[in-house]
């Protein structure tokens, strides 16, 4: 695992992490809508950037920071590699994803 100091972060606020829960909600909202008429790209989009949007807010919670890198994987190695995110399993759930 590649410490963090090696991915493109950048500091956000702590008390912000509301901002990015709000948006991984209205993605899947909107997600949710697109699935029931059956717009398959829009559903997996919408998963996509919620996923994101969520991910954000569990590390500006937890560490005041938030990835800027284009590798969206990268943010698995950020969960389990800063103490701060103390998610209880939370390196055995990303090594399953």
């Amino acid at each position: 695992m590649i410490p963090s100091k090696h991915y493109k972060t950048k500091a956000i606020n702590q008390a912000d992490h509301d901002v990015y829960l709000k948006k991984a909600k209205e993605f899947y909202q909107t997600m949710y809508q697109a699935e029931k008429v059956e717009n398959w790209n829009a559903v997996g989009l919408n998963g996509v950037h919620c996923v994101i949007s969520l991910i954000d807010a569990i590390l500006v919670r937890h560490a005041g920071i938030r990835s800027t890198g284009t590798d969206h994987m990268a943010v698995i190695n950020l969960l389990t590699a800063i103490p701060a995110v103390r998610i209880k399993d939370v390196v055995q759930k990303a090594q399953s994803a």
